[in-house]
C-alpha cells in the first residue's frame, strides 16, 4: 500500500506536467473581438494592418477564413473599395487573396511628382465626400513633403498653405453643381465643404460631363507654389 501511496503523490508531479500546456495555451483563451481589430483605409501601407491582425488571430485561436472576413470588414474608404471589387470577381476571399490584393495597391508610395500628377487628375466622381477628401489630403501629403515634419504633423509655419491647398483642390475636383452648391453656402475651407457635401447626398449622382473644366484645374494648380514647382519639373 505504501508503494502504491508513494506512486499516487508521483502522479502529482503529473499533474503538474500536464498543466504546462495550459500555461504555454492560455493566449489561445483570451477573447478577442471584432472590434479589437485595427480599422485600414489604405492611406498607409497596409503592412503593419495585416501583421496586427495576424497577432490578434493567434491570441483569440482565430482560423484564417475567419480572419480573413473579419480583415475585410475593418477596411474602409479606398481598401473598402478594393476589397469589394475583389470579392464581386472572386467570391468570398482567402487571407492570402486580400493580402496580395492589399498590399499591391497601397504598400507603392509614389514620388511627390508623381502624386502631383495624381492630385491634378482627381476628380470625386461617384465617391462619397469624405472617401474624396481622404484622397485629397493623401496626395496632398506626398505631394507636398515639405508641409509637415518628420512625425508627420503639419508644420506651424505651413497651416495656411496646407489648409488652401485642401481647399483648392478639393474645389477643382467637384462637379460643377457641387461647386456652386459650396460657394452659395459660403463654405470656406476644406472641413466646411466635405460637411456641406454629405449633407447634400442628391449631389453625388452628377455625370461626368459636369466635372470641373480642366482649366480650372490646371490654374489652380499653378497658382499653387509648391505643386507648381514639381509641375514645372515635369515639363
Amino acid at each position: 500500500m505504501g508503494g502504491t501511496e508513494k506512486d499516487s503523490k508521483a502522479g502529482g508531479g503529473d499533474d503538474s506536467a500536464q498543466q504546462k500546456p495550459l500555461d504555454t495555451g492560455m493566449a489561445t483563451n483570451l477573447k478577442v473581438g471584432i472590434a479589437d481589430f485595427p480599422l485600414y483605409d489604405g492611406s498607409v501601407s497596409p503592412e503593419d494592418f495585416l501583421a496586427q491582425c495576424s497577432r490578434l488571430a493567434g491570441l483569440g485561436n482565430i482560423s484564417s477564413d475567419s480572419l480573413a472576413s473579419i480583415v475585410a470588414a475593418r477596411c474602409s474608404g479606398r481598401a473598402l473599395t478594393v476589397v469589394n471589387e475583389l470579392e464581386q470577381r472572386l467570391g468570398r476571399l482567402s487571407m492570402a487573396q486580400l493580402s496580395t490584393s492589399l498590399t499591391s495597391h497601397f504598400s507603392a508610395q509614389p514620388t511627390a511628382a508623381q502624386a502631383a500628377m495624381q492630385l491634378s487628375r482627381l476628380v470625386k466622381g461617384r465617391m462619397k465626400a469624405r472617401e474624396f477628401g481622404q484622397q485629397v489630403r493623401l496626395l496632398i501629403r506626398r505631394a507636398c513633403p515639405e508641409f509637415f515634419t518628420k512625425d508627420g504633423t503639419v508644420k506651424s509655419t505651413s497651416v495656411p498653405a496646407y489648409n488652401a491647398a485642401l481647399f483648392r483642390h478639393l474645389l477643382v475636383g467637384l462637379s460643377a453643381e457641387e461647386a456652386t452648391l459650396i460657394s452659395r453656402l459660403k463654405a470656406n475651407t476644406f472641413e466646411e465643404a466635405i460637411e456641406e457635401l454629405c449633407a447634400s447626398p442628391g449631389l453625388h449622382q452628377c455625370h461626368s460631363r459636369h466635372w470641373a473644366l480642366p482649366t480650372l484645374r490646371q490654374v489652380a494648380l499653378w497658382s499653387l507654389p509648391v505643386v507648381s514647382n514639381v509641375m514645372r519639373a515635369l515639363t
